[in-house]
């Protein structure tokens, strides 16, 4: 971690041990993330040459299309493919744990090929029409995975969490029948 972060205090010797799980882990999988990238870009020269190779002896009158070098790629980007990862291998335990309700279901595509790390204790909060996956407590209240339907909209609704404590928090303004949307803080 400390190669990766390298001005970052607190991933010094004396203070890693003292960081919460949480914090550590979404660090290790953005410096993963990083490495992906650069990889990436240092593939990029090979994979536009053989894209180029590839496309000189295609033959002009067949349907396929030209090669990318994104074909050729083996370090492609992750982004823009679903929510952060966290967040997914949250939603994809509630389903293999059958705590999450049908409503919820609905963003199943987009979530579960981005799964990746392991689920903490408070993976979610649940109310019986919204659900934050993912829950970290910020000082505005809890920051996660909103999925809700309109009828939470604006209100104020208790919340539970997996060890059963309670939480009254309120939610967003809520413009469609449901929503799945990262980063949603409740206060």
């Amino acid at each position: 971690m400390k190669k990766a972060f390298p001005g970052d205090p607190e991933y010094s010797w004396d203070r890693f041990y003292q960081l919460p799980y949480e914090y550590v882990l979404r660090g290790y999988h953005k410096m993963l993330d990083l490495r992906r990238t650069e990889l990436h870009e240092l593939e990029l020269p090979v994979a536009l040459n053989t894209a180029v190779y590839a496309n000189s002896q295609r033959d002009p009158k067949s349907s396929k299309k030209p090669a990318s070098p994104l074909d050729f790629a083996m370090f492609k980007p992750l982004e823009g493919q679903g929510p952060a990862g966290y967040y997914a291998a949250c939603y994809v335990h509630m389903i293999k744990a059958k705590e999450l309700p049908g409503w919820a279901l609905f963003c199943y595509k987009d979530v579960a090929p981005s799964a990746r790390g392991r689920v903490g204790g408070q993976y979610a909060l649940f109310a019986h029409d919204a659900i934050l996956v993912g829950p970290r407590k910020t000082e505005a209240g809890y920051k996660g995975f909103l999925i809700a339907l309109e009828s939470a909209s604006g209100e104020v609704r208790t919340f539970s969490d997996p060890a059963g404590n309670f939480y009254d928090l309120t939610l967003p303004e809520i413009p469609t029948k449901v929503i799945a949307e990262e980063d949603v803080t409740l206060s």
